[in-house]
């Protein structure tokens, strides 16, 4: 749920996530932390020059009253006591751990591949030497089917390497 945020100007509320949105409906981009004062330091999704996106729509009427005609937005600083659902440590909304879930994302896919295609879903192997033999199976085929699609060169073959052909 979010809350509502009384006695600062052009902040709306705080989503359920942490973050603060905007009067235009916005939720601000994390610029950083600071360590010494234990604070998040949030920045105008529109006008920040590193992190703003100007495709936003922001109406004029909005950027008078949330940045004041600032050149590149506001700037905003919220104590980390205010905000628990953020990991401190490694803010979800940073863009490091924006990169990392991306790359988390594409091995997630793998996964499912050799799940889906290679017959690791179920595994009707008794013990761990077994299953380790029936893993190593799999992941050489799916390995080896993208190592021959590679060297054939074909686009085709690169995209679907991962589905088995009946």
């Amino acid at each position: 749920k979010s809350t509502p945020v009384e006695g600062v100007a052009g902040i709306k509320e705080i989503d359920p996530y942490g973050r603060p949105v905007c009067l235009s409906g916005h939720p601000l981009v994390l610029i950083g932390r600071d360590i010494k004062r234990g604070e998040y330091i949030w920045g105008c999704p529109c006008y920040h020059p590193r992190y703003g996106d100007e495709t936003l729509p922001c109406s004029e009427a909005n950027h008078v009253a949330c940045c004041n005609k600032a050149r590149y937005g506001r700037c905003y600083r919220i104590k980390r006591e205010m905000t628990p659902q953020i990991n401190w440590e490694n803010p979800q909304f940073a863009r490091r751990f924006i990169n990392i879930y991306n790359h988390r994302s594409a091995i997630e896919r793998v996964y499912s591949n050799l799940k889906e295609g290679y017959g690791y879903r179920r595994v009707h192997k008794r013990n761990r030497i077994n299953v380790d033999a029936h893993s190593d199976r799999c992941i050489l085929a799916m390995h080896m089917l993208a190592y021959f699609a590679c060297q054939e060169g074909k686009r085709e073959l690169m995209r679907s390497w991962s589905r088995m052909a009946a």
